[in-house]
């Protein structure tokens, strides 16, 4: 069996938000477009079995507490925005997608989903600069759907 891998994402966010489904929203129709493409249509349209990943991931947090407590914050907020777009998909694949949509990711046994926070382990922009630090604060989606 074959597979193909698709990827989004989604960043951006403010300093603590975590909201995904108001990133998306606020996002640039570009953006919005390519979790259709990429993310929503192989999961909804494929029945030979998808799995997706979610990552959550934060910038570097320097609140003046010790090192220990800044990771701890940086995962909470990483594990809190791969938890609301985890929440959002669902309620976009039962919204916009599929009628009846499911009321939850049992309903769709074919999608295996993976939720993963990263904290600010794996940033993408060192600069230190606020642009820098929105892309650093985003959430990763990737859709490996299986092809017989």
């Amino acid at each position: 069996m074959e597979h193909e891998w698709t990827f989004a994402v989604v960043d951006g966010y403010a300093t603590g938000e975590v909201d995904f489904a108001r990133r998306l929203a606020e996002s640039d129709q570009s953006v919005r477009d390519e979790v259709d493409e990429k993310i929503m249509s192989p999961l909804v349209n494929g029945t030979d079995g998808a799995v997706l990943v979610i990552q959550g991931h934060a910038d570097r947090i320097d609140s003046g507490e010790s090192h220990a407590v800044a990771l701890e914050q940086e995962s909470d907020i990483s594990k809190a925005r791969a938890n609301s777009a985890f929440d959002e998909i669902l309620a976009m694949i039962r919204r916009d997608w599929l009628d009846p949509g499911p009321a939850s990711w049992e309903e769709l046994p074919h999608i295996a989903v993976v939720v993963s926070p990263h904290g600010a382990s794996m940033r993408v922009d060192e600069s230190g600069t606020e642009a820098g630090r929105l892309r650093n604060r985003r959430v990763y989606l990737a859709v490996c759907r299986f092809i017989p």
